[in-house]
């Protein structure tokens, strides 16, 4: 049996360990997570492109997963997590779907998570893939489109430079302030987040290996400081 990546113990761990408060306080901390929601919903239905089945990676709590249950009808969702008190928490909230929605406990950087989506999307899950994983998962994500469907990642991204992630830190962390976060609390996000086992890319990474994998039609299709959302497409 192949030895887990260092990444995928440490992202397991941290979030069994914070599953039971992280509803309550991810809002809090990322103001803008609603707007990367509505993003992903938006560009995974563009054009008009109907989604019968979708595929999320890193599904948590099954918050994203619930928006797109309700806003697609008709939508059948496989939400993948490694965690399992995340996906604990989210099946008493997912149970208005029934046969609906598939849950799954897995490590995306390693399963097979077959064929026959007509979009697999992600919110702030991908930067915990292993570095080494990320291009092999993109890849298997393409083959897992059926043609015309779309791949839509939103995450936190590493920026350009050392001092525009100086800048950030700064920003984000008045926001956090103005939200009503202590000090404390925000120092505390700092620890927790150097233990969670993510490692972030570039934008622009990014959609070199969106393009390296087949996908076209890529761009960046919303940012807010280190958040964005990354759109492809699987061409005919």
């Amino acid at each position: 049996m192949p030895v887990e990546h260092r990444n995928v113990s440490l992202s397991r761990r941290h979030f069994d360990r914070l599953a039971g408060d992280y509803d309550s306080s991810f809002t809090r901390q990322m103001p803008t997570y609603g707007q990367m929601h509505e993003t992903i919903l938006s560009m995974a239905a563009l054009g008009g492109r109907e989604l019968r089945r979708v595929l999320e990676l890193g599904a948590g709590t099954g918050t994203l997963t619930k928006k797109l249950l309700e806003r697609f009808p008709s939508v059948e969702v496989t939400a993948v997590d490694l965690s399992t008190e995340m996906l604990a928490l989210a099946r008493p909230k997912l149970a208005f779907a029934g046969e609906r929605v598939i849950l799954r406990e897995a490590d995306v950087s390693s399963a097979d998570l077959g064929t026959g989506y007509d979009a697999v999307v992600s919110a702030i899950a991908f930067h915990h893939v292993p570095p080494r994983s990320k291009t092999k998962v993109i890849a298997a994500m393409h083959r897992a489109l059926n043609e015309g469907g779309a791949l839509v990642i939103g995450d936190t991204f590493r920026a350009a430079s050392p001092q525009i992630a100086e800048g950030l830190r700064m920003i984000n962390e008045r926001r956090l302030r103005e939200a009503g976060m202590s000090d404390e609390d925000i120092e505390q996000r700092k620890v927790r987040s150097r233990h969670s086992g993510g490692t972030s890319a570039r934008v622009r990474d990014y959609e070199r290996w969106f393009k390296q994998a087949g996908f076209v039609s890529v761009d960046c299709v919303w940012k807010d400081m280190s958040l964005a959302v990354v759109y492809g497409e699987k061409g005919s």
